[in-house]
């Protein structure tokens, strides 16, 4: 009849017992009075509350080496006195009082998680005992005990087995219940606790007082500590609908660290230790749960806050993965090259390309649980703005790529007719979203992601995938290619990137806009709208090394520029009209350069200058018109796209021509002239004569942008004097163009004076003609 705790454990799935015996160990008052002592004497000799923690630590050591803990009696020396202080100041004797409080309030925790042990300890015998007394009632109501009745009637002594066994369950059942009911208890009060150590941790921070640094660190920083919290998150984490407040407070400790590490104070080695238990003793089902929570939110609540608050404590806890592997987040030396979390490990690894195959035969039911689990983490990392260690971002990077690779493998053979080898069309192909969010988390560290475009393999491993998310890409483009590096020696592997970006997206067009087939000829799930744009603005970001042939210090080869910008020309709507309104944004700025350079025309460097200018303008707008006629000749004999097309010029040219507030001017590249039936047969002939000598030169939109600017500027007061200028003077031998790139009827100057006037006309029809 007797039951064992174990048994109770097992059938309750708590550990009562265990708790209270973890946190008497964390608990420990002869430890807290030591370090009340070491506080006391480092607020007398250090002045202020800022000073004391360290100082207290370091004596604390030194007691300790002294062995005088022993000697102390806790009880009566746990406690900081005022006299104790001998006068250390307002801040030390307000930091003494909250370090008092917290003490006591542990004091109390620990009577209580005593008290409860206890009572269920008490309870357990009790239920033992009257399970015992119960089954003797029962037999001796029966006529006797259990063995005589056995060998008197076999019958009567299965009834009384079956009885004894059902008196065993009842009491088993009190006990099971006992249990539950002391664990909640405990854990209510270690709770309370908990969370007001976290309030009084951030008062004492508010005075100066860093608890992490402190003789008392282990009261917040200690190993109880983080696997409670870890415990907490994994009940809120795996909730069927999401409590927004329960996630926000299971991982209120690591909001404030994070706080601190954002505002430039790294994590002491006490906090560092506390995450890796905290990411130790969560399991990796815990953070795919934690990365799902935004699915999991009740449509009944207020659902805007409360995807903000789960977003939130998402965006924390993959913050707390990211603090942990930077060493410029960390006091403690070497964490770029230590281990990761295990939890983490599961996710952060590079995967086999062929994890996959076998799919079609096998059934998908386990590949689909494995992207639908590395989706969730993705998505939990990409909730993160503080960055990782470099190494830890490559691998996230090395991940993110290796896992779309197995997607797309898997999504060939299920695309492949297992018959006949032909490929069919999949309804449901496997979706691989969440190496976007670790894409972007890896983009938060700029070296990593300047290393990862830096290496063409890694360069044409990621402009070469199909990415149903392809923002988390688009963000590492950005990241290595866009932002100015943080320190001039990445300046130079930059350019590396750079280049790499733009000749993988030159010489393999259809990967990055998403209309490559891969893999067999797989259909995969594909937006590329994000990669696009980030590409278009990398080639804007780096004009000045776009605008010469052969690629200025970027050393594109002139055949790859003119492949890039028929890239730019086949891009989507949104992202030709992006493309169109900044190069019109630039050459409007040249221009300006231009104009203000005119009253120094004596200067024997001005017709250098203005050479200069005019031939850049001229390559990058004759490129633009060459790159949009090449991709015409792609669609012309579909009637479909055909029209489609010449709609996106229209719309990018003519945006781009009324965009440039306050200038009315743009990109007026050759190729919206297509679409101006008056000047259709003119500009053709232009562009075969000079396509013939192998140049692509925008001279007469030149003109017409250099008119539009000055005759512009003349008519705004606002602009300074040497620029209020008209188009004729503009365009008169200031130029010094090169008579061998101009159609004859450009070379007289004279006639070039004249034709200024006809270029303003243009302008306004074009404005009218999108409807400006």
């Amino acid at each position: 009849m007797s039951f064992t705790r174990e048994e109770i454990v097992k059938a309750a799935n708590v550990d009562p017992w265990d708790v209270a015996q973890g946190f008497d160990q964390e608990v420990s008052e002869p430890e807290m009075a030591a370090a009340s002592r070491a506080f006391a004497e480092a607020a007398s000799s250090a002045g202020d509350a800022g000073k004391t923690a360290r100082l207290a630590s370091a004596i604390q050591g030194e007691s300790a080496q002294t062995d005088w803990i022993p000697h102390h009696d806790p009880e009566e020396n746990i406690r900081i006195t005022d006299q104790s202080l001998q006068g250390g100041g307002t801040d030390i004797e307000v930091t003494a009082h909250r370090l008092n409080q917290a003490m006591g309030l542990a004091i109390e925790t620990q009577d209580e998680v005593t008290r409860q042990e206890e009572k269920l300890t008490r309870l357990f015998a009790e239920r033992v005992e009257a399970a015992h007394r119960a089954l003797s009632e029962h037999s001796a109501a029966q006529g006797g005990p259990l063995a005589r009745s056995a060998e008197q009637d076999g019958m009567a002594a299965a009834a009384t087995a079956a009885a004894a066994e059902a008196i065993r369950k009842q009491y088993l059942d009190l006990a099971v219940q006992d249990a539950h009911n002391a664990h909640t208890a405990m854990r209510d009060a270690i709770g309370h606790y908990r969370s007001q150590l976290m309030k009084i941790g951030a008062d004492l921070k508010d005075h100066g007082y860093d608890v992490a640094y402190g003789p008392h660190r282990d009261m917040w920083y200690g190993e109880g500590a983080a696997e409670y919290q870890a415990e907490l998150t994994r009940v809120e984490a795996n909730r069927d609908i999401a409590d927004p407040a329960g996630v926000q407070e299971a991982v209120g400790p690591l909001k404030q660290m994070m706080e601190q590490v954002r505002n430039g104070e790294p994590l002491s080695p006490a906090e560092r230790a506390y995450l890796m238990r905290y990411f130790n003793t969560l399991r990796p089902e815990d953070l795919r749960n934690l990365g799902n929570l935004d699915a999991q939110v009740s449509s009944t609540e207020d659902f805007f806050n409360a995807l903000v608050q789960i977003g939130d404590a998402q965006s924390t806890i993959a913050n707390g993965i990211n603090a942990l592997t930077n060493q410029a987040m960390n006091v403690e030396q070497g964490v770029e090259t230590a281990d990761i979390p295990q939890s983490v490990a599961h996710f952060v690894h590079a995967y086999d390309a062929n994890m996959f195959l076998g799919i079609s035969q096998q059934g998908d039911e386990e590949a689909r649980r494995r992207v639908d689990e590395f989706n969730a983490f993705g998505s939990l990392m990409g909730q993160s703005d503080l960055a990782g260690g470099k190494r830890f971002s490559a691998d996230l990077i090395g991940a993110a790529v290796s896992f779309q690779e197995a997607v797309e493998a898997g999504n060939a053979e299920l695309a492949t007719d297992s018959q006949s080898g032909t490929t069919v069309q999949v309804d449901n192909p496997l979706r691989n979203h969440g190496s976007s969010g670790m894409l972007h988390a890896a983009a938060l560290n700029q070296p990593a992601a300047i290393g990862a475009f830096a290496d063409t393999e890694m360069t044409s491993r990621l402009l070469g995938k199909q990415w149903a998310d392809s923002a988390g890409v688009a963000e590492l483009v950005r990241s290595a290619a866009i932002q100015a590096p943080g320190d001039e020696g990445l300046a130079h592997q930059q350019r590396d990137a750079t280049r790499n970006i733009l000749s993988q997206t030159a010489r393999h067009p259809d990967l990055v806009l998403g209309d490559g087939m891969v893999q067999g000829n797989a259909v995969h799930p594909v937006n590329h709208d994000a990669l696009q744009t980030a590409v278009v603005d990398t080639a804007i970001a780096h004009i000045g090394d776009l605008n010469t042939p052969g690629g200025g210090r970027m050393g594109l080869p002139t055949a790859e520029q003119e492949q890039l910008f028929e890239f730019f020309a086949k891009t989507e709507p949104g992202t030709h009209e992006r493309f169109k309104t900044q190069v019109a944004e630039w050459e409007r700025r040249q221009i300006e350069q231009l104009l203000e350079s005119i009253p120094h025309k004596a200067n024997p460097a001005h017709g250098m200058e203005v050479q200069r200018i005019v031939d850049e303008v001229g390559f990058v707008d004759g490129m633009v018109a060459h790159g949009e006629r090449k991709a015409y000749e792609d669609v012309m004999l579909d009637e479909d796209d055909s029209r489609e097309f010449k709609q996106k010029l229209a719309t990018g040219g003519a945006k781009a021509l009324v965009g440039a507030v306050p200038i009315v001017g743009g990109a007026l590249s050759e190729g919206v002239d297509l679409l101006v039936p008056e000047y259709e047969q003119r500009v053709k002939d232009q562009m075969e004569a000079r396509n013939r000598e192998g140049v692509h030169t925008g001279d007469l939109a030149i003109r017409q942008l250099a008119a539009s600017v000055a005759e512009q500027n003349r008519l705004d007061a606002h602009a300074p004097a040497e620029r209020r200028l008209n188009g004729s003077e503009v365009l008169l031998p200031n130029f010094r163009m090169n008579p061998g790139r101009l159609a004859p009827e450009l070379r007289d100057m004279e006639v070039v004076h004249k034709y200024s006037d006809e270029m303003e006309d243009i302008v306004i029809r074009r404005a009218q003609f999108a409807g400006g």
